[in-house]
């Protein structure tokens, strides 16, 4: 293998496709990187596969001699960084990747050479082509509704939908749930995705307008921006988020957007520094014409009394996690927010804008 590349595109690769792995994929081959130059197409071919996801790019390139190897990573990467020139010469000389340029010779030792076997990346069917920016909103507002630390479980992934004709997102924990519809499908599909491939998804919809969605009961595919990626779903069936959200409130509470993101951050300011193995809770009570806000810890207290437009029953003190209402502080894009209240479901808090509907459920007192 013989080949020159421009070094922005290869270390963007490298840095992109290095997402698959983690720091359990310590083998010879997962966690590595594949390169593989194609004399006839010239172009070079840049894949990593970890033990959940792979991803793949092809960059255009000067090939004089066709071949591949498999080289570590994270050794790749800071190669790559430190060659000099605005291109990069490699060649496979005595087991190793040679970095040519400017007087310099550098390289990193090859795992495997010659055409390494890289699975394909393309999952049998379409699922739908969705628009990038909804897509990265409803991946942000997902991954805040799931268990933290419970990667490879359902309760901390994230579910991607395809049904009827419109795919959404949901993410939910237990105690909270959100449901974002980000756009139609074509395929009916449902999978549950870790937050991290949730999360390199994310990054890819960030290089072009759109992102492809394929896949079947095992794997999701996505494409956009010239990368593809495949990743395993987590097993299991998920809940049915769609009949956690009622068709009727008791009651409802409009109050300004920014007043609320205002007091939730005197809020947070506190139940920050509070202690952290104790759930922090608010304190929710609605007047005729106020939301109002409680909050109370060793590490200190706040009332807010925001202005508001009220319907329905009244409630009183109904007290909820304050990184719920949080959420939907951050969540909304409105210069308005309705907070609603379900009296049929304890006075959970609903909240509906736009693509996206969230219900949290109050702290139950025995």
């Amino acid at each position: 293998m013989k080949v020159t590349v421009s070094k922005v595109a290869l270390q963007d690769a490298v840095l992109m496709v290095s997402a698959a792995t983690t720091s359990k994929d310590l083998g010879d081959v997962l966690g590595s990187i594949s390169l593989q130059a194609d004399m006839l197409d010239q172009t070079l071919r840049v894949t990593c596969v970890g033990a959940l996801m792979a991803l793949t790019t092809t960059l255009d390139a000067k090939v004089d001699a066709g071949g591949g190897c498999l080289v570590p990573a994270a050794v790749l990467g800071g190669v790559v960084r430190a060659a000099p020139g605005a291109d990069v010469s490699m060649e496979i000389l005595q087991n190793q990747l040679v970095f040519l340029g400017k007087g310099s010779k550098s390289g990193c030792v090859i795992l495997h050479e010659d055409q390494y076997p890289y699975p394909t990346l393309e999952a049998p069917q379409l699922i739908g082509t969705i628009d990038s920016k909804p897509l990265i909103e409803a991946i942000a507002r997902s991954s805040r509704c799931v268990m933290k630390g419970l990667t490879g479980s359902l309760f901390g992934g994230i579910r991607l939908r395809s049904h009827n004709g419109a795919i959404s997102l949901a993410g939910c924990d237990g105690s909270r749930a959100v449901l974002n519809e980000v756009g139609e499908g074509e395929q009916e599909f449902c999978g549950v995705l870790t937050t991290k491939a949730a999360g390199v998804i994310s990054r890819l919809a960030t290089r072009a307008d759109v992102i492809e969605f394929s896949g079947d009961e095992n794997r999701l595919g996505a494409k956009s921006g010239g990368f593809a990626m495949r990743s395993l779903l987590v097993s299991g069936s998920y809940a049915e988020v769609e009949k956690l959200y009622p068709e009727e409130v008791s009651t409802q509470a409009t109050v300004t957007t920014v007043e609320l993101v205002s007091a939730m951050e005197r809020v947070k300011a506190i139940a920050k520094i509070a202690a952290k193995d104790v759930i922090q809770l608010v304190k929710m009570t609605t007047g005729e014409d106020y939301f109002s806000i409680e909050y109370a810890s060793a590490a200190g207290s706040t009332t807010e009394r925001i202005p508001a437009i009220v319907g329905g029953d009244l409630i009183v003190g109904v007290e909820i996690n304050w990184a719920f209402l949080n959420d939907i502080a951050e969540f909304s894009s409105e210069d308005a927010l309705t907070i609603s209240f379900v009296k049929e479901k304890n006075n959970a808090m609903y909240v509906v804008e736009g693509p996206w509907k969230y219900i949290a459920m109050p702290v139950r007192r025995t």
